[in-house]
């Protein structure tokens, strides 16, 4: 199975440049990484925006969303079963003082064996 492509979601009250650590650090370990806008209109409109983004990547994805980004990348990533797609929201990130990037990577070979669309905090 080829290395799945990450998404990261931002929050509410924030945008994507708080995912810039993480994005760094898995982009400079050879991962495909997207950290998309979050619309911020709604889940529905957000994770219909995100699951677009979805659509448009080839292969396996997993999607970490922070704090309203996660409950968005949980509803995103529903529709999409022929993707593979993981969710891992990690746990709140103050000021992204922790970098949550290997706690996301921690637990990449064990999305293997979860069911589809699971919830995992990591």
């Amino acid at each position: 199975m080829p290395s799945p492509a990450i998404v990261l979601l931002h929050g509410a009250f924030a945008d994507a440049s708080i995912w810039r650590p993480v994005y760094d650090r898995l982009a400079g370990d050879g991962h495909t990484v997207l950290a998309p806008p979050n619309p911020l209109r709604g889940i529905p409109y957000d994770a219909s925006f995100t699951a677009s983004i979805i659509d448009q990547i080839d292969g396996p994805v997993v999607l970490a969303g922070h704090s309203y980004g996660g409950a968005v990348t949980t509803v995103a990533g529903s529709p999409s079963p022929q993707k593979g797609t993981r969710t891992a929201n990690p746990a709140p990130i103050p000021g992204l003082s922790a970098c949550p990037a290997p706690r996301i990577l921690a637990h990449q070979d064990h999305y293997e064996g979860l069911p589809r669309y699971s919830r995992n905090r990591v």
